[in-house]
């Protein structure tokens, strides 16, 4: 458990939360989605929600998560790159790559 505290606090930092930067069920469904690698169009059949529809939870996403690319919504979203855009060193890392 310890791991995945630190894994939250690294992507989204230790500001509390506020109502505009939860994200909503929506949101992490896509997120979901966009974790196995899925395209905006792929999600869309998916969820049975229009291809325009999930592009604006995926601006969404990038906007909550400070993340200005895909790979840096991904990053963030699983604990790698941190709301200042720095990523975990040290033992954490260790923990992470299973050296710990």
């Amino acid at each position: 458990m310890p791991i995945l505290a630190r894994q939250a606090a690294t992507a989204f930092g230790v500001a509390p939360f506020s109502e505009g930067t939860c994200l909503t069920r929506r949101e992490v469904q896509v997120l979901d989605h966009l974790l196995f690698g899925r395209s905006v169009k792929q999600i869309a059949e998916q969820l049975g929600r229009s291809q325009h529809t999930v592009h604006d939870h995926v601006k969404a996403l990038h906007r909550k998560l400070s993340a200005s690319s895909r790979g840096a919504l991904i990053a963030r979203a699983l604990g790698y790159l941190g709301p200042d855009g720095t990523t975990p060193s040290g033992p954490l890392l260790a923990e992470l790559d299973g050296h710990n």
